[in-house]
C-alpha cells in the first residue's frame, strides 16, 4: 500500500512540474479496455456484481500505458462502491473525433455536495468507508490528469443509493 501511495504522489508531483511526460503511440483503445475488463471480471463475479460492456475497436494516439491505469481506477471505482448483486458497465465508443469511454454502476452514489470535490487530491466523502475500503484519495485526481494530458475531459453523474457515472471524452 505504500509503494502504490509513493507512486501515485509522484505521479502528481511530476505532473505539476510538467515533468510526467506522455509516451503517445498508436494503438487499439478498444483492445486496451478489453484488457482491463478480462482483469476485473473474476473479482466482480465473486463479488456477484453484474458487468457488461460496449467495447468498439478504435485506433487512438495516446499514452498507452497512462490509459491503461485510467480504466483501471475507473473500474476499481465503481468495484469498491457497488455493493454484491448490483451492476457495473463500461463503454467505450467513437463519437466523432472522439472516444467515449464510461463507467457506470449501480452503486451506493455521491452526495451533490460531494460532487464538485470528486478529481481533488485526498478528497473522500465518506471518511469511514474510506478506511474500511482502503485507497488514499488520490486515484481520481490521477485519472483527471491523465484525461487533461490527452487534451480530453472527464465528468462524474451520480446519485446517492442510486449510483454513479463517469463520461471521459478524449480526441483520436
Amino acid at each position: 500500500r505504500m509503494t502504490k501511495l509513493v507512486g501515485n504522489l509522484l505521479t502528481l508531483a511530476r505532473s505539476d512540474s510538467s515533468a510526467q511526460l506522455l509516451n503517445k503511440t498508436v494503438f487499439n483503445m478498444g483492445e486496451l479496455v478489453d484488457k482491463v475488463a478480462n482483469q476485473f471480471e473474476p473479482i466482480f463475479e465473486l463479488k456477484e456484481l453484474h458487468f457488461t460492456r460496449e467495447i468498439e475497436s478504435l485506433m487512438c494516439g495516446g499514452d498507452q500505458e497512462r490509459l491503461h491505469q485510467l480504466c483501471m481506477i475507473l473500474l476499481d471505482n465503481a468495484f469498491k462502491y457497488t455493493p454484491p448483486g448490483e451492476s457495473i458497465h463500461i463503454s467505450l465508443k467513437k463519437h466523432h473525433h472522439s472516444m467515449t469511454l464510461i463507467v457506470k454502476d449501480t452503486g451506493i452514489g455521491i452526495e451533490a455536495k460531494d460532487l464538485p470535490y470528486v478529481f481533488d487530491r485526498f478528497y473522500r466523502s465518506d471518511k469511514n468507508r474510506a478506511r474500511a475500503e482502503g485507497g488514499s484519495g488520490l486515484g481520481l485526481a490521477i485519472a483527471k490528469w491523465i484525461v487533461q494530458a490527452h487534451n480530453g475531459e472527464i465528468k462524474v453523474f451520480s446519485q446517492k443509493n442510486v449510483g454513479t457515472e463517469f463520461y471521459v471524452k478524449i480526441p483520436l
